[in-house]
């Protein structure tokens, strides 16, 4: 009988035994994706504006949650550029608070104002997406917060007097993304507006006006002119003038700066929220232009009345602090990023911004959906990552086992699974980044292949080839020279790195992995692209033809790229003497000028050139 139970025992471990081996080769070759699933409960939600979200306890209990153990998570706004948290690879948690049987949540949206130390306020515009999204989760909350009662001093102002705290309510702000004048860089603008025209912002201004209105105003505008001689704006509304500004001229030249942006804030006295605002450009050029970049009006009020929404200090040096009215909640951040929130009473010192809250008013949790299970992509040990549009995941899969065959660890992604796992779904690539930064300083990460099309259109404004892979674009947009799109972000992965300065004062960031991209627009394009590199990879070894190159270089920009090229020609020279180069520099060679403005040079697509001699060089 022992004999018999001994066999019975064996058998059973053998298959566990060889499925767990077979697991193993498998990932090993490269056959299983390297990541796997974390099954957990998870309700994600979109969030389009900051607000404070309330949900009752029984919706919590109703979605699986329990009150005391459930967390918010999610980001507003960007992601940061510069890699110097751990956090930037996982969802931070939202500060939240719990009163009667109720879980008040603040989240913010994609699109924020910040106040800096001096009082400037700033916006921020998500260049990605125009929804952030954020999720329920169990877990034992971190940042659960306890509602405040701040003692007030003796010598503090009551909200009753003229001297009780100030803050500027945000009450719009627009922004249009229309045009980008060089198609290149972030700046996306409205419409030209030019001289004799005027710009005009038709504002919905529903409601009765507060008693706790100052009557005064603040207006922001950022703009940018293009125009060979100065261009200056009036500005004005329905209850009264406003301002002016002036933006200096441009230098007529192809390659010089082809627009100047300029920022003003103004403040200003009316009885009534303006409901239109004017803006009138004009200049002694008559082909000058306005673009307006964004616009944001701003409300001066005490704290005396139920007024939900941003807020920001008017005074930023010295603390404000009093009495709330009956009801309201009060959430302050300081300028390290810590919230708090107040009942009664509050105070604060260095205040960055608040939100004041109602709480019969708090929005509803958004609709959402139930996720079950979460890819874990921060598993594996991949040394080459391709990183593909949906729509070409197949060619993208034949060329990984391919090189899978070849040895190399392959991970298979596509940017959308990325952003779903990493950042709770919102588009931002730098959380495409932040998942390269994690498996190279992992120790393993060698390769990024993007395999796909990637614009400066995030958003698809424009329409045309969609941006199926994204790129980097550059912060400038104005400056022929200046402005690029580049993938080399993506290999920017030491902590530390990202922020990509630019212009002549910039550092230069070393790239610490390989980073290539394969354009492609269509599944028959993909499909021809994979079936050259392994072609290529199958040729013949040996033979001169390996040693060949060729500099193609045009005759723009003056010669930039000539000059580029020769210093890499110099670089080759020194470092592999063995190459033969080959250089075909278009301007040695006549154009020929053809209808519609384009040029050929017959000359230089001759066959003495495109066989690989010198003499077609400079």
């Amino acid at each position: 009988m022992k004999g018999s139970r001994d066999r019975k025992n064996t058998s059973s471990i053998a298959p566990s035994v060889l499925f767990f081996c077979a697991l193993l080769l498998a990932l090993s070759l490269g056959l299983l994706p390297l990541y796997t699933l974390k099954a957990q409960n998870i309700f994600r939600f979109p969030v389009t504006e900051t607000g404070v979200i309330a949900i009752p306890g029984e919706q919590l209990r109703s979605l699986g949650f329990q009150p005391d153990r459930v967390r918010v998570m999610g980001r507003g706004g960007m992601l940061p550029q510069k890699l110097d948290s751990a956090q930037q690879f996982t969802l931070p948690e939202s500060p939240s608070y719990w009163e009667a049987d109720t879980l008040f949540a603040l989240v913010e949206g994609p699109h924020l104002w910040q106040s800096s130390p001096d009082g400037t306020l700033h916006y921020q515009h998500h260049l990605y997406s125009d929804t952030v999204f954020y999720e329920l989760r169990p877990g034992i909350p971190q940042y659960r917060l306890q509602v405040e009662n701040a003692a007030l001093m003796s010598d503090e102002p009551s909200k009753d007097t003229d001297e009780s705290p100030r803050f500027w309510r945000q009450l719009q702000t627009l922004k249009e993304e229309r045009f980008n004048l060089l198609s290149s860089g972030r700046s996306w603008y409205s419409n030209a507006i030019f001289t004799g025209n005027r710009y005009l912002w038709n504002r919905e201004t529903t409601g009765a006006a507060h008693s706790s209105a100052t009557g005064r105003y603040l207006l922001q505008a950022r703009w940018m002119g293009a125009a060979l001689s100065p261009l200056s704006i009036e500005v004005s509304s329905d209850v009264g003038p406003v301002g002016s500004g002036q933006i200096p001229a441009i230098v007529s030249s192809p390659f010089g700066v082809q627009g100047r942006e300029r920022m003003e804030n103004w403040v200003f006295t009316a009885a009534a929220p303006p409901a239109e605002l004017r803006l009138q450009p004009q200049s002694g050029h008559p082909n000058a232009a306005l673009y307006v970049d964004h616009l944001g009006l701003f409300q001066e009020v005490r704290l005396e009345a139920e007024l939900e929404g941003q807020l920001f200090p008017v005074d930023q040096q010295r603390p404000v602090g009093g009495p709330l009215p009956v009801g309201m909640r009060l959430w302050v951040q300081d300028f390290r990023g810590h919230w708090q929130v107040f009942g009664e009473n509050f105070s604060a010192a260095a205040l960055q911004k608040a939100f004041l809250q109602a709480a019969g008013r708090a929005r509803p949790l958004p609709e959402g959906r139930r996720l079950p299970a979460a890819p874990d992509l921060l598993q594996g040990r991949p040394s080459l990552i391709i990183v593909t549009a949906s729509r070409f995941r197949a060619s993208a899969e034949r060329l990984a086992q391919f090189r899978r065959s070849e040895g190399h660890q392959v991970q298979v992604i596509s940017p959308e699974e990325v952003y779903e796992a990493l950042h709770g779904g919102t588009r931002d690539i730098t959380a495409l980044r932040n998942y390269l930064a994690h498996h190279f300083q992992a120790g393993h990460l060698a390769h990024v292949l993007f395999f796909g099309k990637g614009t400066f259109d995030y958003k698809n404004r424009l329409g045309g080839f969609p941006n199926t892979v994204p790129t980097y674009t550059s912060r400038n947009s104005l400056e022929p020279l200046a402005t690029y799109s580049s993938d080399d972000f993506f290999a920017l992965l030491a902590p530390g790195q990202g922020e990509w300065a630019e212009g002549d004062a910039a550092e230069a960031e070393p790239l610490q992995i390989g980073v290539g991209r394969l354009p492609v627009i269509s599944p028959a394009e993909a499909e021809t692209v994979v079936d050259k590199l392994i072609a290529y990879s199958h040729a013949a070894p040996e033979g001169a033809w390996r040693k060949q190159m060729a500099f193609l270089v045009d005759d723009g920009d003056n010669n930039i790229h000539l000059q580029d090229a020769e210093q890499h020609s110099r670089f080759l020279e020194e470092q592999y003497p063995g190459l033969v180069q080959d250089k075909i520099y278009l301007d040695r060679f006549p154009l020929e000028r053809r209808a519609g403005g384009r040029a050929r040079s017959p000359e230089a697509s001759a066959p003495s050139c495109s066989a690989g001699r010198k003499a077609c060089s400079c």
